[in-house]
Order: C-alpha cells, then sequence, then structure tokens
C-alpha cells in the first residue's frame, strides 16, 4: 500500500464494501437501461429506424468515435449485441471476471451511445465516465463471485488507495463542481426562479413538480438550496476534518438530490443513476457505524451464492501498474483540463487531443439546466392525411387537435423519445427531421391498410415560452417540417 499519511489515504481513498456497492448499483443500472432502450430497438438503432446508420454517418459522426452497432442495420443484430451487452451488465453485477466484464460492459455501452447520440442526456454521459473509471477499481474484491472464488480476498484490508480512487473521486467532484459554475444565469443567483422555469417545462414536469411549482418561496428555496449544495458537495467529499460523518453526508445528499429531481420531473434512469454513482465513496466509517446488520449482511449473501466456475484471473490490487497507474493520473488531468474547458476560458484541451476524450467517452459538460433552465417549451402534432382523406395526428392515432395536452410529458413514450423530440426542435437538428418523416411513414404505412396510408403530414410543435410570476404565454405554431411520403428524392 502506499505510505501516505492516513488523512490523505482516508480521503483519497475508497472502501472495498462501496465500491461492491457501486458495482452492483452500475451492473443493474446496465441492465436495466438496455431492457428500457429494447423498446425503441428498430426505431433507434436499425436502419427503419428514425436514424439509419448511412444518416448517421452524413450528419452526427466523428472520426474519434467507436461502434460495433454501426456492423448492421437490421434489429436481428442489434438484438443479439443487446443481449450480449445485457450478459455482461450481469456479469459485472454478481462480480464474475469482474475486469474482462467491466471492460466488455463499458465497451458496449460506449458503441450503443456512439450508434444514436441524438437520444442521449446527463445520465448517460455519467454512466459512461463512472463505468471508465471503474476499469482501473478493485471493485470485484468484495460481495462478488470473484471473492467467493478466492477466500484469500476476505484478508485484504477494505481500504483501497490508488490512481484509480483518486480519478472516481475527482470525477465526482467535478461533476458538481462544474455544474454549479457553469449555472451563471441570474435565474440561479439574484432571482432564484431557475426551479420555477425548470417546473414550467410541461414537457419533464411530474404531478409532485406541480405540486411544488404553485409555491414561488419554496421554488426559491429550492433553487438557491440546489445551487448551494452542488457547489459543496465536492468540499464535503474532500473535507478534512471529520471526513467519515462528512463524506457520508455529502453523499447520502447527492443521492437524495437526485431522487427529488427524479420525482418533481421525468427524467428517465437518469436520477437513478446520479443517485447510485457516488455511493462508492461511502467511508469506512459508514461501514463501522451501521455494524454487523443481519438485513444488510451482504458477505454472507456473497457466500452462499454457488462458487464461481472458472477463478478470477486477475485478483484485485491495491497498487496499479506503474503504466497503468501514471495513465489514469494522465487521464485524471486531462478530464479535469476538459472540464475547465467547458468554461469557455483559455484553458482547455488542445484541439490535436481532443479524440482522445471522444474515443474513450471521456467528453463531458455537466451544463444541467446551466447557465438557467429553457424557457422555450412545448408540444408536438403530426397532422396527417391519409389516402382516403382522413387527417389523424401519428403521435396518437388520434384526430387532430392543436388543445394542449392535460399532462404534456405523458405524450412522449419514454424519456429517450422525449430527448430526440426535443432536439428536433433545435436548430442544430433540422436535418434530422426528414429522416424523422421518412420513419413515420414507413412505421405508419406498415401497420395500416393501403386506404389508409400516410400521403403528406405537416410536424408542428406548440411554442410555448414561460413567462415570469407565473403569466400565461401564448401558444404559436410553428411547422418545422413537412413531409410528402411518396415524394421521390
Amino acid at each position: 500500500m502506499s505510505q501516505r499519511p492516513h488523512w490523505a489515504t482516508e480521503i483519497l481513498g475508497a472502501d472495498l464494501r462501496s465500491l461492491a456497492v457501486l458495482r452492483i448499483w452500475l451492473g443493474f443500472m446496465l441492465f436495466w437501461d438496455l431492457v428500457l432502450r429494447s423498446r425503441d430497438l428498430v426505431a433507434f438503432y436499425t436502419d427503419d429506424g428514425a436514424l439509419p446508420r448511412q444518416a448517421l454517418l452524413d450528419l452526427g459522426w466523428n472520426q474519434a468515435y467507436v461502434s460495433f452497432h454501426l456492423m448492421s442495420g437490421h434489429w436481428q443484430v442489434m438484438l443479439v449485441l443487446f443481449v450480449l451487452g445485457a450478459v455482461a451488465s450481469l456479469a459485472l453485477m454478481v462480480g464474475w471476471h469482474t475486469r474482462w466484464s467491466a471492460l466488455v460492459a463499458w465497451f458496449f455501452l460506449i458503441s450503443l451511445q456512439n450508434r444514436n447520440p441524438v437520444v442521449l442526456n446527463g445520465g448517460d454521459v455519467l454512466i459512461r465516465v463512472i463505468l471508465f473509471w471503474g476499469l482501473f477499481l478493485p471493485w470485484g474484491a468484495r460481495w462478488s463471485l470473484d471473492a467467493r472464488a478466492n477466500p484469500q480476498w476476505k484478508l485484504l484490508p477494505n481500504h483501497v488507495y490508488s490512481a484509480a480512487t483518486v480519478a472516481y473521486l475527482a470525477q465526482i467532484c467535478m461533476v458538481y463542481l462544474f455544474a454549479a459554475i457553469l449555472k451563471t444565469g441570474s435565474h440561479w443567483h439574484q432571482d432564484g426562479t431557475a426551479v420555477y422555469y425548470a417546473l414550467s417545462l410541461d414537457q419533464f414536469t411530474s404531478w409532485l413538480g406541480r405540486f411544488v411549482y404553485q409555491f414561488p418561496l419554496l421554488c426559491k428555496f429550492f433553487t438557491h438550496a440546489t445551487w448551494w449544495f452542488e457547489a459543496l458537495a465536492p468540499l464535503m467529499l474532500v473535507f478534512p476534518f471529520w471526513n467519515g460523518p462528512i463524506r457520508t453526508g455529502g453523499v447520502l445528499g447527492i443521492s437524495l438530490m437526485h431522487f427529488g429531481f427524479g420525482s418533481c420531473m421525468h427524467i428517465g434512469v437518469f436520477s437513478f443513476i446520479g443517485m447510485g454513482m457516488v455511493l462508492g465513496l461511502l467511508p469506512p466509517w459508514f461501514w463501522e457505524r451501521l455494524g454487523e446488520r443481519r438485513w444488510l449482511d451482504l458477505q454472507g449473501l456473497a457466500n452462499r451464492l454457488p462458487p464461481s466456475p472458472l477463478r478470477a484471473d486477475l485478483p484485485p490490487s491495491y497498487r496499479l501498474g506503474r503504466v497503468v497507474g501514471s495513465l489514469v493520473t494522465l487521464l485524471t488531468f486531462y478530464t479535469i483540463l476538459w472540464n475547465v474547458g467547458t468554461l469557455r476560458g483559455v484553458f482547455r484541451v488542445p484541439a490535436g487531443l481532443e479524440w482522445i476524450g471522444i474515443s474513450v467517452k471521456l467528453d463531458q459538460m455537466w451544463n444541467m439546466f446551466a447557465p438557467y433552465p429553457l424557457i422555450e417549451d412545448g408540444w408536438y402534432v403530426v397532422d396527417a392525411s391519409l389516402r382516403n382523406g382522413t387527417r389523424v395526428d401519428l403521435l396518437t392515432g388520434r384526430p387532430v387537435t392543436f388543445e394542449k395536452p392535460e399532462w404534456v410529458s405523458a405524450t412522449y413514450k419514454n424519456e429517450r423519445w422525449r430527448k430526440y423530440m426535443m432536439n428536433l426542435w433545435m436548430r442544430e437538428y433540422a436535418p434530422y427531421r426528414l429522416h424523422f418523416g421518412r420513419y413515420l411513414c414507413r412505421s405508419w404505412n406498415d401497420a395500416h391498410p393501403d386506404s389508409e396510408d400516410v400521403t403528406t403530414f405537416e410536424l408542428s410543435y406548440m411554442l410555448e415560452k414561460t413567462l415570469p410570476d407565473y403569466q400565461k404565454p401564448e401558444v404559436e405554431k410553428v411547422v418545422i417540417w413537412s413531409h410528402d411520403c411518396f415524394k421521390r428524392d
């Protein structure tokens, strides 16, 4: 082990039990994310969907991307790749050949994300960067099939300190520090109205969010509380005194903050990912205070699992090799510089080195509702004419109406569709509308008789700009795309 002072290793290190919890949570979230994505396997990951491979290569491809999912545009091949990714995720969760399963799960994750970047959100960025640093952590040393197959691992001390634990801690701190720094708008500071504007976005708001929205003082309190906690949370994680209870408070506070986000807004798995990605920082103090509780005896549960059929090839180590440790250290400084570059300052990753972060997916920007929340809200109407003269909304299958739905957030099938449709409204994604139009024509016409074929449609966004002080905004119909399903290109 490193012979650093105790306070340094206590702050910059990690507990093997906490890393095991992180591994279990992360493996489950990877698996569950694949289950949720599989519902739109054709729509988002095949050539019959809204983003065929050629369209991706023409519109959104970066030469530094790596994607095994581009090998085919058929849903059968995609299904096989989804299954392989799910198997790797489950292997990571139970800790079977942990390092190799983590490597495979990471590769399949970045491959899938590169296949369709239009549907990604902050949770996707968070899960991929934590998984990357996890490749170098000994998170299979506790509560795993690897540990079950190697009983001598029980003799290892719970505390570990390495370049990888520093990188993991630094990554978590960067998420919340830069999230606070990038919130420069007056809504977060002088006005205290950021939560009011965020909860005005009907595309996201849940019933609890709508309830909180009614109370201006409560919205103002949560605005300032969110910013201050994001700014102070990194300090709580590295505070040199009483680190055990203060870090525990920081970890649990971050988890509760993400739980609050997810309760008030429909943001998919992002809140769950945020709740769990910090659990690997729970200090030894937490486990000492928790004690040997029967209801949380994870080691006892692991001991009752059947032995692994194969012994682990790579035992956990308190030291990374000199070369790997140096590489992790360099990538940590690289990631810090990347985040500094998001502040639009002088110091940034040189353009010639950006491919490194893009290729391993360490590229990141923590601008959630920064510099201020969106003020452009709205909902979609797809006014389609059928061959038999009927007009129908292709998104609902019902007669066309431009009236505002009671719950705009419920008009989206899931979070991936919400992100995709919100991106379509943005000017930089205008070229993607053609392929979405073709997808709508194919999917509708394939499912209906010839007499009900869609001939033409208009994709309209019912724009509703949020006004201050609960003023009722005017709704503006904006036609962002017109499509002829039988027009030859």
